[in-house]
């Protein structure tokens, strides 16, 4: 799902990493992340688990892997003019031209698609 803008190093076969564990063990796994650096090189995202209280997962993934990254590439690759996303978050659906990006719809738009 998620797009990452460039040729990965030979070296590098992962796309994302998910780590589950227990709430203390993410924290302190995100702690010492963020003082070797690694929290401004990738993006780390936490989630609780619903599922199974007192634990939670973190996701690491390269910090250009976003949905609009993704929609963009997906556009070129098929040299689609105009894509249209939906999502249920607000803000989030819309209509764009893939050449320009500009976008109609959505948060900024005046009116929605």
């Amino acid at each position: 799902r998620n797009y990452i803008p460039e040729r990965a190093p030979g070296y590098l076969d992962a796309v994302y990493l998910l780590v589950v564990e227990t709430e203390e063990r993410i924290n302190l796994l995100y702690d010492r992340l963020k003082e070797e650096g690694w929290t401004e090189r990738c993006l780390i995202k936490i989630y609780s688990n619903l599922d199974h209280p007192g634990y939670q997962s973190m996701r690491i993934c390269h910090r250009e892997a976003t949905r609009a990254n993704m929609v963009r590439e997906l556009a070129r690759s098929i040299e689609a003019e105009k894509t249209v996303t939906f999502s249920s978050i607000p803000g989030e659906s819309g209509c764009a031209d893939s050449e320009s990006g500009r976008q109609s719809g959505g948060q900024d738009a005046e009116t929605p698609v």
